[in-house]
């Protein structure tokens, strides 16, 4: 509840409800994704979800990430701190990484353009997971 009022924000049951879902989250959701938990639960409809996420972002309660397949992912990961992504090409899990240690990065004097607002950094590849099972599928490799 705290997180929305200390950003000025209502902690109306449907926020509180898809901040819950995304906190309780071990990796990035995607909309469709949290909409088979709110359908399940029959707790709103797509226009609510989809302006309460666009509002948490705008708030900077949650973060979202755009992969290359233009899916937007959202996360309340290290409570709205800066932080990188990994998304897995196989699996298509997004996963939050830690935030660096001096939490924001920066850009050389020479190149400073004006002031830097937000920042999307996402690594993609194949997740631990997945590379796992091809490994011990695969054959070994003769030297």
């Amino acid at each position: 509840m705290r997180l929305l009022t200390d950003v000025g924000l209502e902690p109306t049951s449907k926020r509180l409800y898809v901040l819950e879902l995304l906190l309780r989250a071990t990796k990035a959701l995607s909309a469709p994704q949290l909409l088979e938990h709110i359908v399940h639960d029959n707790a709103m409809n797509k226009v609510t979800l989809y302006r309460i996420l666009d509002k948490l972002v705008e708030k900077g309660v949650v973060r979202r990430t755009t992969s290359a397949d233009r899916m937007h992912r959202y996360c309340a990961g290290f409570h709205g701190e800066f932080h990188c992504h990994f998304h897995c090409v196989r699996c298509d899990k997004t996963y939050c990484l830690p935030p660096p240690p001096d939490n924001r990065p920066t850009m050389p004097p020479e190149m400073c353009v004006g002031r830097i607002d937000t920042v999307d950094i996402l690594y993609e590849g194949v997740c631990s997971a997945c590379i796992a099972p091809c490994e011990t599928d695969s054959p070994p490799q003769s030297p």
